[in-house]
């Protein structure tokens, strides 16, 4: 009897979840298929046209443009470095600008542009300058693409054996409007995507050494290596940082050679230019960013010490990472099956929101929580009971609905007039998620002293 009851009651949550998934996918089909119309009768005309990369923004040609004009612009610099002037700085701001101005015309900029990435970015971006600008974006697009899905297939590789049609989450995850802004505007995240995937996978299969190899390349998108390192060290140790520092050794010498040493050490200062002293005007301009920065700098009453209350919290973020694998993570290791990905949820949640450094396009990276939740969430729920079931029904809804939540809730509402509101949905929408997270962890503790209760 006890066992027809629970045998109806996983039936009753699977059609439960079947109903919610179809229901929210014709919800926001026609969103969804506004989207991929746009891109393809706006975005790419734009493109070929090169009105994509440079935007006019006032009447005597003053314009600005996307993020990959600035890395083509990069290469075109390093390029003109390798063959004309040896000595020339590739991270000076004025040669950056007056390239980027070459390549407009007779357009022209509005502000300082500045390369802030590891000498390994010249590695990608040089030889794309021997293409035309409209190629080396699609080049640039489409290894973009190819990185999102094998983050994907990493992610969900121990399901899709068993789940096959997990592979339709793929789709859900091009849907995602942090995807398609990178992807558009030919940003970097996918290619961290797919190293932190990468090294999570290999993390979980345990050869710690290639694990710290990947993730070593992390260091190309400074500001979310912690996401992989911090497990990778805590757990790989030993192994792992002898395959980080390999990797390091590598990316300095091919940095190098690439750039020349007088260009690596370019790097740090211009950073230190960048985010230290703000000695470029405009240049990651924190209400243009999507984090808990952000969010604090738009709040009524102009909290002038915004940058440094964030900079603590994300401190106290990556003590509680550390705390997690450490501590935690063993523990609940020897209850579930799933603990690697519980633990590595929680963390990237956290480091992604409260990084000190983070755009829309950033968010990509949730795809690693989201898919490991919904995974949990979605397997075996009659080693549950039923209050746990219908938790664990609303963490599917949310990781499956939070592509399409993210699509259609980031512009401003009409009756705003500043970004708090944009900047609170991104605030509570994690606190939330990370919420979901941890009491996916709860749940998981609970469950193990519940057997322990039937067995006696």
């Amino acid at each position: 009897m006890g066992t027809t009851i629970n045998l109806d009651r996983v039936r009753l949550f699977n059609y439960l979840r079947l109903i919610l998934f179809a229901s929210v996918l014709i919800y926001y089909f026609r969103p969804i298929a506004d989207l991929f119309y746009n891109f393809d009768r706006a975005v790419i005309p734009l493109a070929k046209n090169h009105f994509h990369f440079v935007r006019p923004v006032g009447v005597m040609g003053e314009s600005d443009v996307c993020d990959f004009t600035t890395f083509y612009a990069s290469g075109l610099l390093n390029r003109e470095r390798l063959t004309k002037y040896h000595n020339i700085d590739v991270y000076d701001a004025i040669l950056l600008t007056q390239t980027v101005d070459r390549l407009i015309a007779p357009m022209r900029t509005i502000e300082v542009y500045s390369i802030q990435y590891p000498p390994m970015l010249f590695a990608l971006t040089t030889p794309l300058s021997y293409f035309d600008l409209y190629t080396a974006w699609r080049i640039w697009f489409f290894a973009s693409a190819i990185c999102l899905a094998i983050a994907f297939l990493c992610i969900a590789s121990s399901a899709l054996q068993t789940r096959p049609l997990l592979l339709s989450g793929l789709f859900i995850c091009f849907a995602n409007v942090a995807v398609i802004q990178d992807l558009i505007v030919g940003q970097t995240t996918t290619f961290e995507a797919a190293i932190i995937a990468i090294s999570l996978r290999l993390l979980i299969n345990r050869n710690y050494f290639l694990a710290g190899l990947i993730a070593g390349t992390s260091f190309f998108k400074l500001q979310q290596a912690l996401i992989i390192l911090i497990p990778g060290f805590c757990l790989g140790r030993s192994k792992f940082f002898y395959g980080c520092f390999l990797s390091v050794i590598f990316e300095g010498l091919l940095s190098t050679y690439i750039v020349g040493y007088n260009n690596v050490l370019n790097f740090i200062e211009t950073n230190y230019l960048s985010e230290i002293t703000h000695s470029y005007v405009g240049l990651n301009e924190i209400c243009s960013m999507a984090n808990f920065r952000a969010m604090l700098h738009s709040l009524p009453g102009d909290i002038s010490h915004a940058s440094t209350i964030s900079a603590l919290v994300y401190i106290l973020c990556c003590i509680a990472s550390i705390w997690l694998w450490v501590k935690l993570y063993p523990a609940l290791q020897k209850v579930s099956g799933q603990a690697f990905e519980l633990i590595a949820s929680v963390s990237t949640i956290a480091l992604v929101y409260f990084s000190m450094h983070g755009y829309l396009y950033d968010y990509l990276l949730m795809i690693v929580p989201a898919l490991w939740l919904y995974i949990w969430s979605t397997t075996d729920d009659n080693r549950y009971t039923t209050w746990q079931s219908i938790i664990r029904l609303l963490i599917a809804l949310l990781t499956f609905a939070l592509p399409f939540l993210i699509l259609t809730n980031v512009d401003l509402m009409h009756a705003e007039s500043t970004d708090v509101g944009y900047e609170l949905r991104f605030f509570f929408g994690t606190i939330i998620f990370l919420f979901f997270a941890i009491a996916a962890i709860f749940i998981e503790f609970k469950q193990d002293k519940r057997k322990a209760l039937v067995s006696k």
